[in-house]
């Protein structure tokens, strides 16, 4: 039977005994945990004077001078040493508020946590010589159906939920969220609103609502993922990072990500991306049925990928709002290396400032392919490469093979006439049926004016017939081939008429034109249709 957990000191008890199956038994005000664990300044380190638990020293006998937390108490007489001395990376706070639960290794959490549906309110844990979150160290564990609320996490490292996610059997997350702070104070440490760093992990129906601060990387939802799978989740991220930073995962070497969205503002040291920063490097990576709406400011920026690496495929995913930086800037992905993308769009506002590469969709491809995908909204700004689809493919040593197929970007908006890749359309024909059933793209019409009249997913309102929708009446438009005579001579204003192939029942006549072209206009969706020619008394099945 699971121990039930009432308030925030039985929640703090749990470090007593970490095998453990829990369950919170009702709401947890945790806001007392602010004024746990105080500290103490007693100055300049001195050889002569013992310390207290939570005492912190300056030693200026370091160069640079250093602030140590005291974690075990000694007598005076001792010479300094580490063993009794956290090093503190950040200034000292008043309180230390909560001790995460499995925060020193080999200790590891190994039971489970169920929040029952219950919410944990005003947890404080600040850490600045330690990694800092509910927990610590988790292995084989599950924690489900919990919700912290205004949420205050500071430390070498900042997670809301779980630092470290160690291998062997998968830690299971699931209707877990976060809503909060979270800081990370260290130059070479992560910060994430849920889960820091996974090694292997399954993650479902999980959100957060967080703002972070971190002195290197951060991801909205998690940091780094090493193996796992992520599924039904968000992340609304406000993030200010040191590095590099993605509104959800900064990276996932290995699994699948499916039916998960970002919404974040980020500003960045160096490179940053609406939804990944780096997705591959450990084998197959799936990314499916997800999305990004970002505002980032950074040194190179991306609206959904920044970069990647072995075999990675992004497919039925999409990406809103607007990127600037200085190298490689692109609304959806900055280069495109060992990656597949099917079936993607991104309208954002692309500027660069003297950047290296910028583009409506991929700033750069070296290795990949990227087909049935477009791009809309404005490419501004300098760079050495511009691009209204992409900026440039590369293909010198060691690059591999590049292939951009029926892909399209929008050349009004976007301010661009050319591309290294993909066909210029007009606004008018970017928001036309016929563009894209002429590429044979899988695309259905729809009454729902989602997105401008430009082409969406039609998993985006909840519907599968058709991988691709477009408002309008549902029905096509298509042109004819010219219509030519025995000789080779077009023919004018011979009758066209195209009849439905199930029912045979007629839909509609037009005239050839000069050229010997006809265009229909109202021809169904989801039926093949036949087309019949008549010139001259005589009629044919026109063969198309």
């Amino acid at each position: 039977m699971a121990t039930t957990i009432t308030n925030v000191t039985e929640l703090q008890a749990m470090r007593g005994n970490l095998t453990e199956d829990y369950i919170l038994g009702n709401n947890i005000d945790a806001s007392a945990s602010a004024t746990w664990n105080p500290t103490a300044d007693r100055g300049e380190w001195q050889a002569s004077t013992a310390y207290n638990v939570h005492d912190y020293v300056l030693v200026s006998t370091f160069s640079p001078a250093r602030t140590y937390i005291c974690h075990t108490a000694h007598t005076s007489g001792l010479s300094f040493s580490s063993t009794n001395w956290w090093l503190s990376y950040g200034t000292v706070p008043a309180y230390l508020g909560f001790e995460p639960i499995a925060q020193w290794s080999p200790d590891v959490f190994t039971g489970s946590l169920d929040g029952n549906s219950y919410t944990i309110t005003d947890l404080y844990s600040d850490r600045p010589y330690y990694s800092a979150g509910l927990f610590v160290w988790c292995e084989e564990a599950t924690i489900s159906n919990l919700t912290l609320t205004d949420a205050s996490i500071r430390g070498k490292d900042g997670v809301g939920l779980v630092y470290w996610c160690l291998t062997a059997a998968a830690t299971t997350i699931e209707n877990c969220h976060v809503t909060g702070t979270i800081t990370s104070l260290f130059s070479n440490s992560l910060a994430a609103g849920l889960v820091g760093w996974v090694e292997n992990a399954v993650i479902d129906d999980c959100s957060v609502d967080v703002t972070i601060t971190a002195a290197d990387d951060a991801g909205g939802l998690a940091y780094w993922v090493e193996q796992g799978t992520i599924s039904n989740s968000e992340a609304k991220a406000t993030i200010t990072a040191g590095d590099n930073a993605a509104g959800f995962v900064s990276c996932m070497e290995q699994g699948e990500i499916d039916q998960c969205e970002a919404e974040s503002n980020i500003t960045a040291t160096d490179d940053a991306a609406g939804f990944a920063h780096y997705i591959g490097g450990g084998g197959e990576v799936s990314v499916s049925h997800c999305s990004s709406k970002s505002t980032i400011s950074a040194k190179g920026a991306a609206g959904f990928i920044y970069t990647s690496s072995g075999e990675v495929l992004i497919h039925k995913c999409y990406a809103i709002g607007s990127v600037s930086g200085s190298t490689n800037v692109a609304g959806f992905a900055s280069s495109l290396w060992e990656l597949t993308i099917n079936d993607c769009y991104a309208r954002v506002n692309v500027h660069g400032v003297a950047a290296d590469y910028l583009a409506g969709f991929c700033g750069v491809a070296w290795w990949g392919t990227i087909t049935n995908s477009y791009s809309e909204g404005l490419v501004s700004g300098t760079a050495t490469k511009i691009g209204g689809f992409c900026a440039e493919i590369d293909d010198s040593p060691p690059a591999e093979p590049v292939v951009i197929t029926d892909c399209f970007w929008d050349t009004e908006t976007s301010g661009q006439a050319t591309s290294d890749g993909g066909t210029g359309k007009t606004t008018a024909e970017m928001i036309a049926a016929a563009t894209f059933f002429d590429a044979s793209w899988d695309i259905g019409g729809t009454t729902t004016d989602r997105n401008d009249g430009y082409p969406f997913l039609s998993w985006e309102i909840d519907e599968d017939v058709t991988v691709w929708l477009i408002y309008g009446t549902g029905l096509r438009s298509f042109t004819i081939p010219d219509v030519l005579d025995h000789r080779g001579r077009a023919i004018k204003n011979a009758r066209v008429q195209a009849f439905r192939v199930d029912t045979h029942e007629f839909v509609e006549e037009e005239t050839t034109d000069e050229y010997g072209s006809a265009t229909f206009d109202e021809l169904p969706n989801d039926v093949d249709v036949v087309f019949y020619v008549t010139w001259g008394g005589n009629s044919h099945v026109l063969e198309v």
